[in-house]
């Protein structure tokens, strides 16, 4: 590891220090002192004493059943966004090791390929992706508490992604398969479930996951973050307040982002 990696860890992990003691001391008695599991290590920003479980039922959250309602017609708008040219990552094989970044630094050797379609991201909404796809982008903005990310995730054929924990457990992650092959998984923790077409599975992506397609066909899924149930407005006030929001500049879709506040 060289210098400057190890100087960013450092800060990485005081930043996470700082936030648990402001966040232990604002929260003094509501939530109880849980340890953490070992497998479960946001990188970013880690809030003491939320419940936490790799799995969460998706019947618990009343936006699943309007979000599954909408999912044939959300899957015939991707089908013609990827006809269109859109939603086709590159073959990572084809991008030089110096070159990647993001995602890709994630996926395990040089077979497949692995793209999110992002149109929502920590606050910004992506405006030119948005455009073209109306009745997803519908579908999600009635989706409350959103957080995080927002996109369409692509996962090429004979893609493997390698284990990896989210930025905080202050959020969950909901997944809405719209086109699974055979040969996909998705393993949170100790426990691996798979997509279906048309239904749900949320997760908390601060426990260390890894995703999977071993079949010749791509896996599209809806991928939307949304904050954590037990958290009030009050908490989501002061996690603002304490969280950055970076732009993207590695996508033209980025360049007429927009708050949505």
């Amino acid at each position: 590891m060289d210098v400057l990696s190890a100087t960013r860890i450092d800060s990485v992990r005081e930043r996470r220090a700082f936030v648990a003691r402001e966040w232990h001391a604002r929260t003094e008695g509501r939530f109880s002192a849980v340890p953490q599991a070992p497998e479960q290590r946001p990188n970013q920003i880690e809030l003491p004493g939320l419940p936490a479980r790799q799995w969460w039922d998706p019947a618990s959250f009343p936006f699943v059943r309007d979000l599954e309602a909408a999912s044939a017609e959300i899957s015939r708008e991707v089908s013609r966004l990827r006809d269109a040219g859109y939603l086709r990552p590159r073959p990572i094989a084809s991008i030089p090791a110096a070159e990647r970044f993001g995602d890709q630094l994630l996926i395990d050797g040089d077979e497949g390929g692995w793209e999110i379609f992002r149109l929502f991201y920590n606050g910004l909404w992506f405006e030119q992706s948005c455009a073209l796809c109306p009745v997803t982008v519908a579908a999600v903005r009635a989706v409350p508490r959103l957080a995080g990310t927002v996109g369409i995730s692509v996962l090429l054929g004979g893609t493997r992604v390698r284990p990896h924990c989210g930025l905080s457990n202050a959020k969950l992650r909901c997944h809405l398969g719209l086109s699974v092959p055979s040969g996909c998984g998705l393993r949170v923790g100790a426990e691996t479930r798979t997509w279906e077409e048309g239904r749900c599975l949320i997760f908390d992506d601060s426990f260390e996951h890894s995703v999977w397609n071993d079949s010749d066909q791509p896996r599209y899924v809806l991928m939307l973050d949304v904050y954590h149930p037990t958290l009030d407005d009050a908490d989501l006030e002061w996690i603002a307040s304490r969280s950055e929001v970076p732009v993207c500049k590695r996508q033209s879709v980025c360049a007429k982002a927009t708050w949505t506040r």
